[in-house]
């Protein structure tokens, strides 16, 4: 009788965790558009599983890893209850199940890899059962499903944000580990190649991630005004455009906080990284250099670490132009930063060939645009034009905003405006300017810039996926698939430009929290991997 007591105590925590939910999902097929070459309506299916869904990743087997939350009634904000499962469409049943909370854990999904963050420990569930296959310690930042590994740092062990190792992920054990920072986030991570990444953070990394083989240049890319010793670290998760949905790949990144909030943090102070051939061009705090993609640094340039900020190099010819913004980023936002300039340096050398430094400090570029060889500089409240060589600017002219608006930033190539039957890409219009406020209106402006309208929101949408023959433009409701000769729509459905991609399917979170699924095949001659992510 004992031995039987204790067998049920023992399985009851498991029972618990893995329990069935009663409500059986349900699958039903919808109309979700037309096309327009053939007059035939374009279909798909609505899947409900009695709570609003989350985050949905499909695997490779054609089963869905869902992640399932409470919502607040009549409100936007979602709870910390919730489950996550493992849900096979063919058959209809569910794999497994179990609660989950939000406040405690999150999934990281890549492929048929499921790992569990909580704090600083890492998980992997077996997507057949849910059970873990291995666990260990460390905070993952990226999955490299194809090389068997994931990034990740122990921030309890002696290296902690400074030692980034690299994880089996068949077993969680540790293979290798090398000196990357990670205490203040990584700005960007970009594939040098299929098995090298480079990462940006704190300097340059480039990581073989197989075996953790490459090199490093520090630089200061962030300022504090507090005393570290008397701050806490904090784990944010942030979503960013990698491929798969918004918790696929997501770094984690480490701010300090106080008990007040956010610190006086500054982040982002560095530039983006410029290629040519075997080298890079990059700026940060301290410097601006070149280096070969071996590891070798060609030349190197001191900055006045007073003055820099978050910054952008674009190179003409043998020059790298570099436009200091004076803002770099705090609490997520835009915050004034150094003081705005622009340089010129010798590509060849690294010799500064010009500076012109802006005395406005309490202003900073919010945008900047090239035309020919004019230089467009956005502000919050002006807008000056500069013709640029490698002996310095001229002004040519400069525009107040009597709009009444803050100027955030230039339109993009990827937003159109649908006029009649066709879909004109607004950067392309020779008889105006576009330019995005803070307030999240977009100004039309005439060639004079003055101002002529605020855009109807209502005709715009953005170039979120594209192909050989076809370009899908949406906004928060539907999409017009369009020919890439003349932008004439061919088809139409509901797919809102947010949705996310898994080869030629299409997910997206319907107004009742189910998920929609649309195999959009017939437009995509060519796709790619999984890209785009549901919002919250």
């Amino acid at each position: 009788m004992k031995k039987i007591l204790l067998f049920f105590l023992l399985l009851c925590p498991v029972a618990g965790t893995f329990s069935q939910s009663k409500f059986q999902p349900t699958t039903n097929i919808l109309q979700t558009g037309i096309d327009f070459r053939t007059n035939t309506p374009l279909t798909g299916r609505e899947m409900g599983f009695g709570m609003p869904v989350f985050r949905i990743h499909p695997l490779p087997d054609e089963s869905f890893a869902l992640m399932l939350r409470q919502k607040k009634p009549n409100k936007a904000m979602w709870t910390f209850k919730g489950e996550v499962m493992v849900y096979n469409p063919a058959s209809g049943q569910m794999k497994w199940q179990k609660k989950f909370k939000y406040a405690e854990s999150q999934l990281l999904l890549d492929s048929d890899v499921i790992l569990e963050q909580r704090g600083n420990k890492l998980k992997r569930l077996n997507p057949e059962n849910g059970l873990p296959l291995w666990k260990t310690k460390g905070i993952a930042y990226k999955v490299f499903p194809e090389a068997n590994r994931a990034f990740c740092y122990n921030v309890q062990g002696d290296g902690g944000y400074k030692v980034m190792q690299g994880i089996d992920l068949e077993n969680g054990r540790q293979v290798w580990q090398r000196y990357v920072p990670g205490a203040f986030g990584w700005q960007d991570l970009q594939m040098l190649n299929d098995e090298t990444a480079l990462i940006k953070s704190s300097g340059l990394h480039v990581v073989r991630v197989t075996d953790g083989d490459g090199w490093s240049v520090d630089r200061v890319s962030h300022a504090e005004k507090v005393d570290m010793k008397q701050v806490g670290l904090a784990v944010l998760t942030v979503a960013v455009a990698t491929a798969g949905t918004a918790f696929t790949g997501s770094p984690y990144y480490a701010v300090p906080i106080s008990g007040n909030g956010y610190t006086n943090l500054f982040l982002s102070i560095c530039s983006n990284v410029v290629f040519e051939k075997d080298t890079v061009f990059f700026a940060a705090k301290n410097k601006i250099s070149r280096h070969s993609l071996d590891g070798r640094t060609i030349w190197s340039t001191a900055l006045n670490e007073k003055q820099t900020s978050k910054s952008h190099l674009f190179k003409e010819g043998n020059v790298l132009y570099m436009i200091n913004t004076g803002h770099a980023i705090k609490n997520g936002q835009a915050a004034r930063f150094g003081t705005p300039f622009i340089a010129a340096f010798d590509a060849t050398t690294g010799r500064e060939l010009f500076m012109k430094v802006w005395g406005e400090r309490k202003n900073y570029f919010t945008d900047y645009m090239i035309q020919g060889r004019d230089l467009y500089l956005l502000y919050r409240d002006k807008l000056e034009v500069h013709e640029f060589s490698p002996e310095g600017l001229t002004q040519k002219d400069m525009m107040t905003m009597h709009t009444g608006d803050e100027m955030q930033s230039f339109v993009s190539d990827e937003l159109f405006a649908k006029k009649d039957s066709a879909c004109l890409q607004l950067s392309l219009d020779r008889d105006h300017y576009y330019i995005h406020s803070e307030a999240g209106d977009l100004l039309k402006f005439n060639n004079d810039f003055l101002l002529v309208e605020k855009v109807d929101k209502a005709i715009l949408y953005r170039n979120y996926f594209e192909n050989a023959d076809f370009r899908f433009l949406g906004n928060a409701k539907e999409t017009f698939v369009v020919n890439k000769t003349d932008n004439l729509p061919v088809a139409h459905c509901e797919i809102p430009h947010n949705a996310s991609r898994f080869g030629t399917r299409f997910y997206y979170r319907k107004s009742n929290l189910n998920i929609a699924e649309m195999d959009m095949r017939p437009f995509m001659s060519a796709f790619g991997g999984a890209v785009g992510r549901q919002n919250d």
